[in-house]
């Protein structure tokens, strides 16, 4: 089923989809531009791109309420997750396309190092570009289409502009005291437990936010109407 889906959100979008493919034409064109660096992986080009390409399967399933096939696809006899993976494999499969599409090009241009190769793959680029990208602003999509799109990027900046001034100014209200100290806890614990710690927790977080946010969208797209 997950397949057929695939294959008809192909077929059906297949002009924005085409479009979508000079994204990274425009994005190593201008790789190709920018001074050399050789081991310099992670510029705006694979970052910028990533993250595009993270929203395409909003952008679809914005398409089909403009269409009106969103309707089409709520009464058919299949459950509602099913969708919300068509949504996240969409995401996940349109991410590593342009992420080996980079690579590819990043080592014939620039011949970097084994170490600045490696450095991509012990990142997680990926799951933190899915998890802003895609999983979170999911759900406000499913739910209110464009407009919650918009509404889940105000709050997020909202957000990040908060968390900067809290490190900013909190320190200086003693009622916030047992906010930094459990930051400074959370530090310590971190850089205390050695490189293969500080590994495995900088990939399981954003895995287990991928897991949050498809758990909510399945959520969320069970309470739309058909």
């Amino acid at each position: 089923m997950l397949l057929n889906l695939l294959l008809r959100d192909l077929t059906l979008h297949r002009r924005v989809l085409v479009s979508s493919l000079f994204i990274p034409v425009l994005l190593l064109v201008a790789l190709a531009m920018t001074p050399e660096n050789r081991n310099d992986g992670f510029g705006p080009h694979l970052i910028f791109g990533l993250f595009l390409f993270a929203l395409l399967p909003l952008s679809l399933h914005i398409r089909e309420g403009s269409l009106g096939t969103m309707a089409d696809l709520l009464v058919l006899p299949l459950h509602r997750r099913e969708l919300v993976r068509l949504r996240f494999l969409e995401g996940t499969l349109a991410c590593l396309g342009y992420f080996v599409l980079f690579l590819i090009w990043w080592v014939l241009k620039l011949h970097p190092d084994r170490k600045a190769i490696l450095e991509l793959f012990r990142v997680p680029l990926l799951p933190w570009v899915l998890v802003v990208g895609l999983a979170y602003p999911l759900p406000f999509a499913l739910k209110w289409g464009g407009k919650g799109l918009a509404v889940a990027y105000l709050a997020l900046m909202a957000g990040f502009l908060g968390f900067a001034l809290l490190m900013v100014f909190g320190p200086q209200m003693p009622a916030l005291g047992w906010l930094f100290r459990g930051l400074q806890a959370l530090e310590r614990f971190h850089l205390g437990g050695g490189p293969g710690v500080a590994q495995a927790l900088a990939f399981a977080v954003p895995l287990l936010l991928l897991a949050a946010g498809y758990r909510i969208s399945v959520w969320t797209l069970q309470r739309v109407e058909g």
